[in-house]
């Protein structure tokens, strides 16, 4: 669906939400999403018909990863993370099979600090350890 159109599909909800005015004119959203989306490879999906109307969003970190923009400027998780756990992430997309040590002499930290917030990303679940330490690889998550 090229042009979806921007009639009112539910009444009811549509006059609540203008009454408390989180609704603005009819068919704006549509235009500030796909100017939102204007430079992105994958655009939003609109699929609909009189009954029904489905809007598919595809995720931004995946084509910022395909395009190589920094992570750390794409991550969205709900905690905060330091200067240093945004650089180790860097790190190992960069080099996956990275050493603490060469962390540590990367950023100039110790290699207990880079072991530290190694482990911080492992307990927020943004990476994980495969294999053993001398042969394993870091991976990251799907965050």
């Amino acid at each position: 669906m090229q042009n979806p159109s921007s009639s009112r599909r539910n009444q009811l909800i549509c006059d609540v939400f203008a009454r408390l005015n989180y609704m603005e004119r009819r068919g704006s959203g549509i235009e500030k999403i796909m100017e939102a989306y204007k430079n992105d490879k994958l655009k939003p999906q609109f699929e609909g018909n009189q009954h029904k109307f489905i809007l598919t969003f595809y995720s931004r970190l995946y084509q910022n990863v395909l395009l190589n923009v920094p992570l750390s400027d794409t991550l969205n998780v709900p905690f905060k993370l330091n200067k240093t756990e945004k650089a180790i992430l860097e790190l190992i997309r960069e080099n996956n099979q990275i050493t603490h040590k060469e962390m540590a002499e990367i950023l100039e930290i110790t290699e207990k600090t880079a072991k530290r917030n190694t482990q911080n990303l492992r307990k927020k679940e943004l990476i994980e350890r495969i294999g053993s330490k001398k042969d394993g690889y870091w991976e990251i998550s799907n965050t």
